[in-house]
């Protein structure tokens, strides 16, 4: 009742017409729900299956799939990306795989440098190829490893690299080689032409009321955020992270291991994961965001408790609702 009280009060004050909660202890799940809707216009309740845009929730399994392909001796964390990536420029020849993964590479952030407040950059689906080139003809914004600037670019290179590596699209890599093996039978690539069971409709919370967010080309956020899923598939995720049937621990632990900078300063990222504490607590945890759409994952992991939300509203702020749930199981 408390977290109810809590989720529904919160759902008012930030305007959110559709939230899905899981908590999960030790990975066995303490509770698995929907609140509000996950459609407007028809009502439709939100519920543990409803299936939301992940947005950079993403990045924590193209890092995991990075990290398959580097258990298995086929890629070097430390090798420079032009070693798996033809026709790359020459300032990537010092950026390395890992430099991706932890934003110190000095990638731009996306592929124009106005792209978030430009409606004529976001709604364009970008060939890779064409992402790929005007990546490649913008400088770097800094020399890699020097600083950490989070960047949608390097988890979009990263994903051509899983593709080249592996002669699949990352899709069917992370069909095989995650969802499948952990029955994740709700998470996939998002593609908007797609028939997705139980999909939520995107919203905008405007001074006249709701609206649809503007259309957003998905094509190129592929592997930095184009992941599509449900609480329920993410609470089988978190449990699978107790063991080693994805990825052996050592591999884990490297993942939720905060970056060093050449000055060595330490950074808040490791692969894919926002490595911080709150109020005392370690907390591995990541957000998203996309028109439409705010999600977080959060793991006390020396607690043993996971805290997952996702919504179907712009600007809400899902990872400050979930520290305030587990605030309740932390006391």
């Amino acid at each position: 009742m408390q977290i109810d009280t809590l989720i529904q009060s919160e759902m008012e004050k930030q305007h959110i017409p559709g939230l899905s909660l899981a908590i999960v202890r030790q990975g066995e799940v303490v509770q698995a729900t929907g609140y509000g809707f996950a459609n407007l216009e028809w009502q439709v309740p939100a519920t543990s299956d409803t299936a939301y845009q992940l947005a950079s929730v993403t990045k924590q399994f193209t890092a995991t799939a990075i990290m398959l392909l580097v258990n298995e001796g086929k890629l070097d964390l430390n090798q420079t990306i032009d070693h798996y990536l033809d026709d790359t420029p020459a300032a990537w020849q010092t950026v390395t795989v890992e430099q991706l993964l932890n934003h110190t590479g000095g990638l731009m952030r996306d592929g124009t440098p106005d792209y978030w407040t430009k409606p004529e950059d976001i709604k364009q689906d970008y060939a890779y190829a064409q992402m790929f080139q005007m990546l490649a003809q913008a400088p770097l914004d800094f020399a890699p490893g020097e600083k950490m600037s989070y960047s949608n670019s390097g988890y979009f290179l990263a994903g051509l690299i899983i593709e080249r590596i592996t002669q699949q699209d990352l899709n069917a890599f992370f069909t095989e080689r995650i969802f499948a093996p952990l029955a994740m039978t709700a998470t996939s690539v998002n593609k908007l032409s797609t028939i997705i069971p139980h999909r939520a409709t995107g919203y905008l919370w405007a001074e006249q009321g709701w609206q649809h967010p503007a259309y957003i080309g998905l094509q190129h956020h592929f592997a930095n955020g184009g992941l599509i899923s449900t609480v329920d598939d993410l609470a089988k995720w978190d449990a699978a992270l107790y063991t080693e049937r994805i990825l052996p621990q050592t591999a884990l632990h490297q993942m939720w291991t905060p970056a060093t900078l050449r000055d060595g300063t330490a950074t808040e990222y490791g692969l894919g994961w926002g490595v911080t504490t709150h109020e005392g607590h370690r907390l591995v945890g990541h957000s998203g965001a996309l028109p439409g759409f705010t999600t977080y994952i959060g793991r006390f992991v020396d607690d043993g408790l996971t805290v997952i939300i996702l919504t179907n509203s712009a600007g809400a702020a899902p990872a400050a609702i979930a520290k305030e749930v587990a605030n309740v199981y932390l006391a």
